[in-house]
């Protein structure tokens, strides 16, 4: 079965996510995200170009280096930028941008025992934000009202 052009868009768009975890160069992760669109938005299939041995760097924002890797990807189902990249990132990262895009609600733990404690919440926070999490995905950072009336709903 071959490989939709969605499914070679969403492998670029998690590239990347994740390049921009790693706060690697803007221009690079631009790149895939506009190689995403730029594939996303084709009325012909990449595994059909690919097929043909058509030039895919003809294709309006797909570079020689982007071109190699959508028939990679075609050919392979996969790709191993993307694969080492998931291997050097913390599995949690991916796991709240999941969380977040279906719309599932997390906690952040204090795990405070003391009034002390409460200063390495931070990390959690910190975590969170790496995660492309905000204040409304975090149950514990709304007012007890809006969190009862949340709760009610459910």
């Amino acid at each position: 079965m071959p490989i939709h052009n969605n499914d070679v868009a969403e492998i670029f768009n998690k590239n990347a996510d994740f390049l921009d975890i790693k706060g690697e160069n803007p221009f690079r992760i631009r790149a895939f995200r506009n190689a995403a669109r730029a594939i996303g938005g084709l009325s012909s299939s990449v595994a059909d170009l690919v097929e043909q041995g058509r030039d895919l760097s003809e294709i309006p924002g797909i570079g020689k280096d982007l071109a190699e890797k959508i028939k990679e990807i075609v050919e392979t189902r996969t790709l191993p930028l993307l694969e080492k990249l998931e291997r050097e990132l913390p599995p949690e990262l991916s796991i709240l941008k999941t969380a977040k895009e279906i719309g599932l609600k997390l906690v952040i733990s204090t795990d405070a025992h003391r009034l002390d404690d409460l200063k390495f919440m931070r990390y959690g926070i910190g975590q969170a934000r790496r995660g492309w999490l905000e204040a409304e995905d975090v149950l514990n950072t709304r007012i007890w009202k809006e969190l009862r009336k949340l709760l009610k709903r459910k």
